[in-house]
Parts: C-alpha cells; structure tokens; sequence
C-alpha cells in the first residue's frame, strides 16, 4: 500500500498539469485501457482542462456529443457542443460519411445546430433528411436557393404548396429538369384551378344548346342533336366532382327543367314526325310496288316485242289474261291514281299491240326497207343538189314517221339505231350547205335593201352598180328563196328601170355644180394641207357616183373636173413633200434608238448590272420613242417590229427583276411582321434596322407596287419603334420603382446591423448576397441598383475587417490575461478561458501541462518576438539580439521561410509552463500583440 502511493500512474496524478501531460504524451487509443481511463477522465476528472484534454485526445464525434449532453461541467459540455458544430459543419479534422450524417441527425441536437448544419451540408441525401428533421417551412426557399443539386431540389419541391412558394423556386431554380418539373406542377394545378370554371363554361353551353332545341324547325334533326348533347352532359357530369356542391345541384336542377321544357315543346312535332314516318313508310311502299308494276309491265312488253323480232306466235289468251290480271292488282294497289292510270294505258296500248301483231310485223319490214333505199343515195355537194336531196331526205323522214306509228313503238333497236345514223349523217351533210344557202339568201336580202337605200339617197349610179350584184346573186338563190325576195326585188327592178330613163337628166346638173364648188376651192385652198385633200377627195367620190352626163358634154365635164382636182391638190402635194423629208430625218433619228434600245438588250443580266441605270435608259428609249414623228407606214411597221422585240427583252428583265424584288420586300414585310411579335424589342428594332437596310439594296419594285410595299413595310417599322419608345418609357418608370424597392429592402436589412458585432455584419452581409441574388437580370443591368449593392458591400466590408480586427487584439488581450493569470494560478480557472479561441485555449493547457522552461529561451525568444515585430528590446539585451538577429537572417536565408509573430508566440509557450518569473517576458510580449 506504502509503494502504491509512490508509484501511482500519472494521469492519476494530484496536479492537473502532470495529468494533461500524461493524456498528451502516455496514454494511447490504440490500448482499451487507456482508452477508458481517458473516458473515465472526461467525464469526472475535477478539472476542465483534463477533462477537455482527455477529449481532445479521444476527438471522436459520439463521445463529443455524449459529453455535449451529459458531462457534469457546463464548460466541458459547452465546449463540447462547439466541437460537434465544428464536425457537423465540417470545420473540424473529423469527417462523417453520409450514413454516419444520417444517423447523427436523430440525435438529439439543437434547432440552431440543425439549421446551420443545413446551411453548411452538401450532400444532397443529408440535406434532404436534415429539412425533414427541422420541419421549418419558412426556410424552403433558402435552402433550395443554396443547394443547387438537383435531387435536393426536386426533394424540396415535394414540400412546397402553394403556387407562390413554387413560383419562387422557379426563379432561383437553375437545373432544367427541376424547372420542368415545377412547372408541371403548376400547370397542373392551373389547370386544377381553372377546371371548375371550364367546367362550368361546358355545361353551360351545352344547356343552351339544350335549350336552343325548343325552337328546332327539324324534329328529327332535333331528335340527333338531343342524343348528342345528353350524351356531351353524361361526360361533363363526371367532371362535377370539382365543382361545389351548390354549383353541381344548380346544373343538375337546371339541366332537369330545360330537359322538362324541350320534352313539352317538342311533343306535338313527336306526333308530327310519327305521322310523318308512317307517311313515308307508305310512300316508300308505294314506290316499292310501282316498281313491281312496272317490271311486270316490261316483262310482258318485251315478251310481245321478242315475238315480234323472232316472228313467233305468242299465246294471246294467256298474255291477255296476264294483262287483266296485272290491270286488277294495279286497281287495288296503294299507288296513287295518277300512276295507276299510267300503268292502265301502257298495259292496255301493250293489249293492243298484241292484238295487231301482224301489222307490227309488216312495219318492221317495210322500215328495213326504207332503211336499205335511204342507205344507197348520196349525199348532196353543192348548193345546186341541195334542194332536190333536201327534199328526198324529208319524204323519207315522213315515211319513217308513218312505219314507226304502224309499229307502235317496238321497232328493233338496231334497226332503229340504222334510223338514227342515217338521219345523223344526212343532217350533218345538210347542215354546211343550208347554213351557206341561208347565208347567200341574207346576202342576196341585204344588198336589195342597199340598192333601195342609195336610190332614196339619190345615189343613183351606185345604185346602178349595187342592183347588177344584186341581181347575180338573185338569180342564183333556190325557188323557195326567190319567192321569199321576189317583191322586194321586182320593186327594186322597177326603179331601177326608171332610173336608167332619167341618169342624164339627174347627172348633168350636179356635176356642174360640182365644178363650181372645186373651182373655188382651187383658186382659194385650205390652210390645212389635210383637210384640202380630204375636200379634193371627197370630191371626186361624190362624182364618181353621179353616173353619166348628156353624151356631148360627159367628156368636157370630166377633164375640166381632173384638171381642177389636180390643181386644188398641188399645195397637198408639197406639203406631202415636206413631210416626206421629216419622215426620213425622223427614220434616222428612229434607227438610232433602235439602235440603242438593241444594245440596251444585249447587256448581260449578272450582279454587275446597275438596274437604276438600267432601268432608267429602258424609260428614255421607250418615251425617246414616243417622242420621234412619223415615218413611212411601211419602214414603220419593221422598225417598230425590231424596236418592240429589244424593248420587251429589256422590259422582260426589269419584270423578273420587279418581282424578284416585290418577293424579297414581301419576305422583309414578312419578317418585320415576326419581329413585330417579338418580347425583346431592343432586339426588334435592331433587327428591323438591318431589314431597312436591305430594303434599299433591293432596288425599284415598279410603279405599280413599291409605293404600296414600301407604306405596308414603313407601318410595321413604325408600330415596333412606337412599341420600344413605349417600353423605354415604361422600362425607366420600373427601373425606378425597382430601384425605390431595393433602397427600402436594402434598408430593412441594414436596420439589423450591430455596429460591435461581427455576427451582425456576418448576417446582414449574407442577407444582401440572398437579396442580390434575387435581383433579376434586368434588375442587374441597373448601375443604380448595382451601386446600391456595391456602396454597401463596401461598407460592411470595412466594418468586418475592423471587427475582425478589434475581435482579433481582444482574443490577444485575452491570451495574454490568460498568461498572466497561469503564472501565478490554475490557467484553467481563469474566468474568461472559453472566451478564447480553441486553438489557443489547446496552446495553453497544453503550456500548463509542461514543466517549467528555461528562462534564457523564453528570453531569447522573446527577443525573436520583437526582432520580427519590429520592436524596441531593453538596451542591455542589445548585444544579444544583434546576435540573435544574425542568426535568424542567416536561418532565412537558408530555409527561406519567414516564421509569423503567432507562430513565434507558440514556440514561446512550448519552452516550458509559465511562472512569476516570466510575467515581465509576458508584459514585453503584450506588447507586442496588443499595441
């Protein structure tokens, strides 16, 4: 028992130093017993450094978080919990595989612990379950935001239920599965909102149409429509579960009173369309046994017909007895008796043909016969034949008529069809000559009218010439013809008998006075050369139908009226002359633009062509044209010929050219249309900048289209420019009202701000990222919105490093408290030890665990500090650290690492536990960190 005490094993040890160091450098988790004296350690060793110690040591999650739960020392246990945030938010050298996440997530943890775990984790199951276990709604949105992985978002989207939460997923969702999704999900539930009102709508209609049948003309019609609509409701009453039960039993009641109403309405047509049916059924009966009639009546008709073809005896007494027989079924029969009557005289005209059997017979003979005679004459040739053949041909018609009446009507089909042959040949045969015969008749008529007409004129010596035309023609009209015209033509004749009595008489005179009248016109001519010609000519006409003067003086008569024509014609003569020079100057200057506008049509049709040019030329030659005065008729007729060939070659081009270019202009109009459909106007407008500018690269469309094309495609450039200086408009009015809400969002969230706390800042910076992020594209674009974001992240930019900074020299001061308050006591006692960082609350239990160090280390490297730092040393250590500074440049200069001051403050504390003796070594280095 005596050597018990002495050698009991150190981490039993009383001092809590001797403990530490015994965790630290002999017990080892590799063996179960040290294992468990370190768990025996953590949880009820008396001090809080060796219980955080023998932690450390362990470093395992489930013993982290049994200590964050049960350990009976607050601060073992608060540190505890830091240790699990740290491992759960992966800021900790232990790693958790996914299984091990998920189970961790049932343990019993902390609504706050649970949240930033979700905020930090990234693997998408662990994310999933762990929204599930915070079961917070509110914070869907965020983490959906955060975690763009696609199996956690469509894992989230199961749990959003309103369209407005998923309408916010949809801007922050990125993947396009996921957007399709939620997008189904709301298009279904659209169209779950919208069903009740499309179902209302359809049942509505329906029961108007329902209704409509009340004043339906048509009952039958009435009848297919009312099965069809019931049945459409049968459909639609399957979709009433959407509805409400108020707006289900108003249709339902609705539909029973217009069903109620239609059936009353339509009842007497009900029995209208009955006794309409019925009727129809009889006349469908009626017609069925007509037709019965009728096939029996051609039965016996053509069994009579065939004995007559075959000449064999038929038994009159049966066929007799059939007739009757068919007669009295016919009485009886439901037909009407009109047809019955029908039915009665064909049978008995059958009855009769059966009693006259060997008259049908000699008739068939005697129409073979005439159809043999007609067959063997010819056809007329001449208008001299015509009358005689003519006439042959219509006694032979008249003949046919009488064989045809004798065989009532059951002549032989080929025979017949002989008949109509002969009959078609002989008409066509007819047909030129009597169109030409009818033609020389209307002659013949016409000119004895004229003959009439010039002689009532006192045009007698036309008449003269008129009546001899007239008379061939009479003479050679047929006898039928000539007795049409024969008064008209004998009072003609009479006439013209006495007109050959009273020629000289009438003639004399008039050519006299006509003398007179062109000698005048001689001696004193006409101003326009035309119309003294036109006179001179008219003249001469007139003498021309005078006829003959008294013998002694026609020849005097006729010189004296050729010399004075000759004479009132000489000014026309000159004129003539002169427009005759005119006319071959203006060949010349015609052959010159023939010329040209041949050449003009040679050019070759490529891309280097210069339409404008072109085209304008093709103008100047056509008008140049226009504009040249007349030439010789003849001459003209070619050159116009040649000139009209080059120009349409010309015109050809510039047409394929105009529609090449109407059919581009239509394809721009066309686009500008699409554009003029288009959300993105600044896109629009420039687009239809370009279309301008091909426009006019087009070139000319002709006169009959570009002013219209050019006002449709101005129009449609118009109405996008009128709808982009719209948007502007409306564009800044929302870029200001978007700007004033961002100012106010921006200012809520910067109301949260705690100037003295970094976590403040931390939290309001993260709030304008999400706020940031929010910012639509368009939004983005803003420099306004942009500068509010930017001015602010400034601001709470220079506020966290300031933060950081005084939070820094705060944990400083608090270390070197820490110092010295362990030189002189138990450093774990020290009130404000868990408000130092963990990595130096390690540093110093792991300094307490230590013996105590060489003071003249501690020195030099107190020294070291102040070298690196910058700092003053007391003067009488000057020579030492002039030594000490060779050496750490000669160290430099051969590792080529530059030690920090924080890592120069480690290698401080490793030397050995601190003590009163080192408090003014403690004091220089404050300094250091803290000024």
């Amino acid at each position: 028992m005596i050597f018990s005490k002495f050698f009991k094993p150190t981490w039993q040890h009383k001092d809590s130093a001797v403990r530490i160091e015994a965790i630290n450098n002999e017990l080892s988790l590799k063996v179960d017993e040290h294992y468990n004296v370190l768990m025996e350690l953590a949880k009820n060793d008396e001090s809080e450094l060796v219980r955080r110690s023998a932690l450390l040591k362990i470093n395992s999650l489930s013993v982290w978080y049994e200590a964050s739960q049960s350990n009976s020392m607050n601060a073992v246990k608060a540190f505890s919990e830091k240790q699990v945030e740290k491992v759960l938010l992966g800021h900790h050298d232990i790693r958790l595989t996914t299984k091990d996440k998920k189970q961790f997530i049932n343990e019993k943890l902390k609504a706050s612990l649970l949240e930033n775990w979700l905020k930090a984790e990234t693997d998408a199951d662990v994310v999933v379950a762990l929204y599930h276990r915070v079961n917070k709604p509110q914070l869907l949105h965020s983490v959906f935001k955060q975690h763009q992985d696609e199996a956690v978002q469509l894992a989230l989207i199961e749990h959003c239920t309103t369209s407005e939460g998923l309408d916010k997923l949809l801007k922050v969702a990125v993947n396009p599965a996921v957007k399709q999704t939620i997008e189904n999900i709301l298009n279904k539930e659209k169209e779950l909102q919208e069903k009740p009102l499309k179902v209302t709508k359809a049942a509505q209609l329906v029961l108007s149409k329902y209704l409509a049948l009340k004043d339906a003309k048509d009952y039958q019609l009435a009848l297919e429509n009312k099965s069809q609509l019931i049945e459409e409701w049968r459909t639609l009453t399957n979709e009433f579960s959407c509805l409400s039960d108020e707006q289900r039993d108003t249709l339902l009641n609705r539909f029973q009173e217009i069903e109620n109403t239609v059936q009353k309405v339509l009842a007497p047509q009900a029995e209208a369309y009955e006794q309409e049916k019925i009727a129809q059924e009889l006349t469908l009966k009626r017609q069925e046994t007509l037709s019965s009639f009728k096939k029996q009546q051609k039965e016996i008709d053509q069994k009579i017909t065939q004995a007559i073809f075959d000449t064999n005896t038929v038994d009159e007494t049966s066929t007799n007895q059939e007739i009757d027989n068919l007669i009295e079924q016919v009485q009886a029969s439901v037909i009407h008796n009109k047809d019955k009557t029908d039915l009665v005289n064909k049978l008995t005209s059958i009855r009769q043909k059966l009693n006259k059997l060997p008259q049908v017979a000699e008739a068939v003979s005697s129409a073979t016969h005439l159809i043999s005679k007609m067959s063997q004459v010819s056809f007329p040739e001449t208008i001299e034949q015509l009358d005689e053949k003519e006439g042959d041909y219509k006694r032979w018609k008249n003949d046919w008529r009488e064989v045809n009446k004798a065989a009532s009507g059951v002549l032989p089909e080929s025979i017949h069809n002989a008949y109509l042959e002969i009959k078609n040949n002989w008409d066509k045969a007819l047909a030129p000559l009597i169109q030409e015969q009818k033609k020389q008749f209307h002659i013949t008529q016409r000119k004895i009218k004229d003959v009439a007409r010039l002689i009532n004129s006192g045009k007698y010596n036309a008449a003269f010439g008129v009546f001899k035309k007239a008379n061939t023609l009479y003479e050679n009209l047929s006898d039928i013809q000539k007795n049409k015209l024969q008064r008209e033509f004998q009072t003609v004749s009479e006439k013209i008998a006495d007109l050959s009595d009273w020629e000289h008489y009438i003639a004399t005179p008039r050519k006299q006075e006509i003398l007179t009248q062109i000698t005048e016109l001689a001696e004193s001519p006409l101003t326009d050369p035309n119309q003294q010609a036109s006179k001179v000519k008219s003249f001469r006409k007139l003498w021309n139908t005078l006829g003959h003067a008294d013998d002694d003086i026609e020849r005097d008569l006729n010189e004296q009226f050729n010399s004075l024509s000759e004479k009132a014609f000489a000014p026309c003569r000159l004129y003539y002359a002169e427009q005759e020079k005119l006319r071959e100057s203006h060949l010349v200057e015609r052959q010159k633009t023939l010329a040209e506008a041949q050449t003009l049509a040679a050019l070759p049709i490529d891309e280097n062509l210069d339409w404008k040019q072109y085209e304008s030329q093709f103008n100047r030659l056509k008008q140049k044209w226009r504009d040249a005065g007349e030439v010789d008729r003849v001459a003209y007729r070619e050159l116009n010929r040649a000139f009209k060939s080059a120009i349409e070659t010309v015109k050809q081009a510039i047409d394929v050219k105009h529609q090449q270019s109407i059919d581009a202009k239509k394809l721009l109009i066309a686009q500008a249309n699409e554009l003029l459909q288009a959300e993105d106007l600044s896109y629009a407008v420039n687009e239809v900048k370009a279309l301008q500018s091909k426009w006019k690269a087009l070139g000319y469309s002709g006169p009959k289209h570009e002013n219209s094309l050019w006002k449709e495609f101005r129009k449609i450039n118009d109405e996008i420019f009128a709808k982009r200086s719209e948007e502007f408009v409306a564009n800044k009015q929302l870029a200001q009202q978007v700007e004033e809400s961002y100012q106010e969002k921006i200012k809520d969230i910067t109301k949260e701000l705690k100037n003295n706390e970094l976590e403040s800042v931390l939290v309001v910076t993260r709030n304008l990222k999400d706020l940031e992020k929010q910012v639509d594209v368009n939004d983005k674009n803003n420099r306004v919105i942009e500068k509010l974001f930017r001015n602010e992240f400034s601001k709470l930019e220079k506020l966290e490093q300031n933060l950081k900074a005084k939070a820094l020299t705060e944990n400083w001061k608090l270390v070197f408290d820490a110092l010295h308050f362990g030189a002189e006591n138990d450093i774990a006692n020290f009130k404000q030890f868990n408000d130092i960082s963990s990595v130096w609350q390690k540093r110093l239990l792991d300094n307490q665990a230590k013996a105590v160090g060489d003071l003249q280390k501690r020195i030099d490297k107190t020294l070291a500090l102040e070298i690196l730092a910058g700092k003053e040393s007391p003067k009488a250590q000057q020579d030492r650290r002039l030594a000490l500074q060779l050496e750490m440049m000669q160290e430099q200069m051969n590792s080529g690492r530059l030690n920090s001051l924080e890592q120069g403050l480690n290698e401080w504390l490793t030397i050995g536990k601190i003590n009163v003796q080192d408090i003014p070594l403690i004091d220089r280095a404050q300094a250091i960190f803290t000024n």
